[in-house]
């Protein structure tokens, strides 16, 4: 493999569309590969919170991952309205990827509104976002589809 998975993510021609498992040790990247995954999918795609859904092991990589998400999403809104201050280089240079990805993918005459309205519309729903623990997301499914699954939603 001449490319690690992390920087093939920078890439508009990375397939987002359809299931991806990032499974590595810890240290690995994973966090960092999910959140731009989740960045391009809102920004180029746009896709709602709704139809996203992140799995994890721990209550606690969920809150991290619910924490990273939210920032990118918050950080990529502020750079596409041109407000750079504060960014420290390796972050500015990350969320530049991103950006050219969404201008080379959405096209036009103005992809940067176009993105920055489907982010600034994640971060509003971002509170319904599915990141979840597998535990947690087996339990909504078995609520959500008690009746077909014969199973009480007020069970625990």
């Amino acid at each position: 493999m001449d490319r690690i998975f992390s920087e093939d993510i920078f890439n508009p021609a990375f397939v987002l569309e359809g299931p991806h498992l990032v499974a590595a040790s810890a240290g690995t990247g994973k966090t960092h590969n999910i959140q731009n995954i989740y960045a391009r999918l809102v920004a180029e795609k746009g896709f709602r919170t709704s139809q996203i859904q992140v799995m994890t092991f721990t209550e606690k990589a969920t809150k991290e991952l619910r924490d990273r998400v939210r920032k990118v999403l918050a950080d990529l809104s502020r750079l596409f309205a041109g407000d750079v201050a504060g960014f420290k280089p390796e972050e500015l240079e990350r969320l530049e990827k991103l950006r050219a990805c969404a201008q080379a993918t959405i096209g036009g005459e103005s992809p940067d509104t176009v993105a920055r309205m489907r982010i600034d519309l994640a971060l509003m729903e971002f509170d319904q976002a599915a990141i979840s623990t597998i535990h947690g997301f087996c339990r909504r499914a078995l609520v959500r589809f008690a009746f077909e699954t014969d199973v009480n939603p007020r069970c625990d």
